[in-house]
């Protein structure tokens, strides 16, 4: 059940990394929180929505952390679903952390 909890704080922050490229590319605390509320929250459960609906979309969603949630708890966050969320989730991280490190490192040279 550990795991399982792991795994899902672990994909709660991939889908929160959006906000991290937001932080500093808007640079007001108030827009960043309000911009990753509506993209993050509302977005994403219009997406799960969507993708319960269209197949294909479903199929590519579940290999994203907005849609691997949803998925584990429909696999009753069975050992391999809470392994895959576990390492789609660690790529996304990285990738949202080498994203935001560039644009940093951009607006530093400004």
């Amino acid at each position: 059940m550990a795991a399982a909890f792991f795994a899902a704080v672990l994909t709660g922050i991939a889908i929160n990394g959006i906000t991290f490229i937001l932080a500093f590319l808007l640079q007001k605390t108030v827009l960043v929180v309000a911009a990753g509320f509506c993209l993050v929250l509302l977005g994403g459960n219009a997406l799960v929505s969507f993708g319960v609906s269209t197949p294909w979309f479903g199929r590519l969603l579940a290999n994203t952390p907005l849609g691997l949630l949803r998925a584990m708890d429909a696999a009753a966050y069975a050992p391999a679903m809470v392994g895959k969320a576990f390492g789609i989730s660690m790529v996304w991280i990285a990738a949202f952390a080498f994203l935001t490190c560039r644009i940093f490192q951009k607006a530093e040279l400004k």
